[in-house]
């Protein structure tokens, strides 16, 4: 089968007379090319970084490069998804496809391929632990649609081991989509409220800017309370 490579652009939407300094604040989106491999998708992000003034540069947010499946009846699914700084420089790697395998795999074909066979078949091999950039408790940047909210992590993506040990356990093995992200919290501290999503490990970034002392003590106390040692918020 064969892969291309799509590239979308993503931009900080702002008025040039406000420059965004705090959260959340939203993004505009640009899908810009496609390409017949990897390589030639990530030069011509450096090539685009380099063309960018200097102003143009700061409303720049990232790039993501995800490829897609063509000659096929499935070229909507996606096998990958990378996301890159504005600088150009890689960020993350998904390891999970958009596409389902509905059937229950024998346990022998996670046990007798590589991580990267598993994922070029559709399934997710797991990560090792020194490949999270983020761990519980990390305040980070999440991307929820076309804006950019500040999260809280609670739950990191599941380890190659975990993924073995819970096939072995079952006996089969099938994919989720969702196995390669990262649970985090939005709270909403004057309602007491936080609710919970499972965001895609390329949709998380590290902090840009400050936040206020209420908005940290608020997510620190949601996640108190998801984790069963506090009772102030409601989660959902």
């Amino acid at each position: 089968m064969k892969w291309k490579y799509a590239i979308l652009k993503t931009n900080i939407a702002k008025d040039d007379f406000f420059p965004v300094s705090s959260y959340p604040f939203d993004l505009s989106r640009h899908e810009v090319s496609f390409f017949t491999s990897l390589h030639k998708a990530e030069s011509a992000i450096q090539k685009r970084v380099k063309e960018y003034t200097k102003n143009h540069y700061r409303d720049l947010y990232c790039f993501y490069v995800t490829e897609y499946s063509i000659d096929s009846m499935d070229g909507r699914d996606t096998l990958t998804q990378r996301s890159y700084f504005s600088d150009g420089k890689p960020a993350e790697r998904c390891l999970t496809s958009d596409k389902r395998i509905e059937e229950k795999m024998d346990i022998n074909v996670l046990i007798n391929k590589t991580p990267e066979e598993l994922h070029r078949i559709g399934l997710f091999p797991g990560r090792r632990p020194e490949e999270f950039r983020f761990q519980e408790g990390d305040l980070v940047e999440v991307v929820k649609f076309n804006r950019v909210i500040v999260g809280i992590v609670t739950s990191t993506p599941w380890t190659e081991k975990y993924v073995k040990e819970r096939a072995i356990k079952v006996g089969w093995f099938f994919q989720d989509f969702s196995d390669d992200n990262y649970t985090v919290l939005e709270c909403f501290p004057a309602k007491k409220e936080a609710t919970h999503r499972h965001s895609r490990c390329t949709d998380l970034f590290p902090l840009r800017f400050s936040i206020s002392k209420r908005l940290k003590e608020g997510l620190q106390l949601a996640y108190k309370t998801w984790k069963g040692e506090d009772n102030s918020y409601e989660i959902y």
